[in-house]
């Protein structure tokens, strides 16, 4: 599994996959502070939930309300068994559970499933001192992935083709490579100084 990590990594660095095609550790953040800000849960939506009906939504709440919906690349749905590596992997007794902690037997279709990992991992006591009912904004700042220090440029998942293509996406899912922290050390990968550079001249462009 560690050589077929290494070797997704490679080929992005090398410019084969596009930068599009990544899910990186700040954007798998900023999707999940998103989603809490909306109603103080990880609903794990690509569509927006429906505005109240009993009362007159404000500017504000709509906007929580639409930005909460998964949209960014950490979007996809995998169509591999993901669950059982995790719980082998990370020594996990508990499995997949729901926006309000209950126990679920498989990954919801309309969610996204980097957001249901991460709902996983925080049933499972993963993320030290934190609850699925009681998350904020700081819940998420440990969550670190493979590459350097810039959250922007460290790799949690990334596919071979384009991002809709739900087939062809790996989760790099491994204690060594998608971490939380105070909880087990940093990856130790490290990009080198010109392939850093290729991928910060990719997100200017």
């Amino acid at each position: 599994m560690k050589i077929g990590i290494f070797l997704i990594i490679n080929v992005i660095l090398m410019g084969n996959i596009l930068c599009d095609s990544v899910c990186s550790a700040q954007q798998l953040i900023d999707e999940l502070i998103q989603d809490i800000k909306d109603n103080n849960k990880l609903d794990c939506l690509r569509k927006p939930l429906p505005g109240p009906k009993d009362r007159q939504e404000s500017t504000e709440e709509k906007k929580a309300r639409i930005d909460a919906a998964w949209d960014s690349d950490c979007a996809f749905e995998a169509d591999y068994d993901w669950l059982s590596p995790m719980r082998e992997r990370y020594g996990l007794k508990s499995g997949l559970v729901d926006k309000d902690g209950k126990a679920i037997d498989f990954p919801f279709d309309n969610q996204a499933d980097m957001c249901e990992l991460v709902r996983a991992m925080i049933a499972g006591n993963l993320f030290e001192g934190q609850k699925i009912d009681t998350l904020s904004e700081e819940s998420f700042e440990g969550i670190e992935c493979v590459g350097p220090s810039n959250k922007e440029l460290q790799i949690c998942a990334a596919t071979g083709g384009s991002a809709g293509q739900n087939y062809s996406w790996n989760i790099l899912l491994d204690p060594s490579s998608f971490t939380v922290k105070d909880t087990t050390d940093r990856p130790k990968f490290k990009l080198d100084t010109q392939s850093k550079e290729k991928i910060e001249q990719r997100k200017k462009n």
